[in-house]
């Protein structure tokens, strides 16, 4: 494996199991925040629905004062 520039790394040499070990940990390292973004998106979402929900309700009753 070569870094950006060409040259050589040294990366140290892991068994199978060590290198099957270290990609669990970073598929869970990634799931983990993958959730916690998820959690904030979910958040977001719950915030802006209610607030069309608010706002639509709003502009029915501005509508109904309207027409009368």
């Amino acid at each position: 494996m070569r870094d950006q520039d060409g040259n050589k790394l040294n990366l140290p040499k892991l068994s199978r199991e060590e290198a099957y070990e270290k990609s669990l940990a970073a598929i869970a390292e990634v799931e983990s925040r993958i959730a916690e973004k998820k959690e904030q998106l979910e958040a977001q979402l719950d915030e802006k629905t209610e607030r069309w929900i608010y706002l639509n309700d709003l502009a029915e009753r501005i509508a109904e004062q309207n027409a009368n």
